[in-house]
């Protein structure tokens, strides 16, 4: 919701078009297929109608060591499985390419992004979007996992590579501000975010 609500911010700021080919914005985008490479739009890549199947990569970038551009670059050696734009296939890589996007257009990561347009203006302090944030917050909830009937605490993966597609953590009370400024169509204590 963040990575897509920043997206539309920016197009409505004219930094992007929705239906312009990400190549536009990141020249190193690429595809195995030329014609993708050409014709995949930002609105693509948000839709999760790119050719992958559901969640086709997804656990080859989990926790991987690949910067987000390297993930990117990466998606040409990807085979989709599907026809462009044929079936809807959820994949990580969408919004992590969009996260890229953001840093193209606005010269900002996608975690400033978010720290400077949403969660400082609306007091989210306990929201972050790295590893570090998480784990030094102090009552951020613990992973566990069962093995053989046991619960083990186990560490969290870092995923400050996949950015925006999955490595924000929050809690209820600041997630709530973000609901709030949402139903109030961009409002928030009165103030438009």
């Amino acid at each position: 919701a963040f990575t897509g609500t920043s997206i539309a911010l920016l197009d409505y700021y004219g930094k992007l078009k929705l239906d312009e080919p990400v190549k536009k914005y990141l020249p190193y985008f690429k595809m195995q297929d030329d014609y993708l490479t050409q014709h995949i739009t930002v609105r693509d890549i948000l839709s999760h109608r790119i050719g992958y199947e559901t969640f086709q990569t997804d656990l080859l970038n989990w926790a991987s060591t690949k910067t987000r551009k390297e993930l990117v670059e990466n998606m040409a050696n990807v085979t989709p499985r599907y026809g462009f734009r044929e079936k809807y296939g959820y994949t990580n890589m969408g919004f992590v390419t969009a996260g890229e996007v953001i840093l193209a257009v606005s010269d900002t990561t996608w975690d400033d992004y978010l720290k400077y347009h949403y969660f400082q203006p609306l007091g989210m302090t306990r929201t972050g979007t790295t590893f570090d944030n998480f784990i030094k917050s102090p009552n951020a909830s613990k992973a566990y996992t069962l093995l053989n009937g046991n619960l083990f605490e186990i560490t969290p993966s870092k995923v400050d590579n996949i950015g925006a597609a999955g490595s924000m953590t929050s809690n209820v009370n600041d997630l709530s501000k973000w609901v709030i400024m949402q139903l109030a169509k961009g409002k928030f204590n009165g103030k438009e975010i």
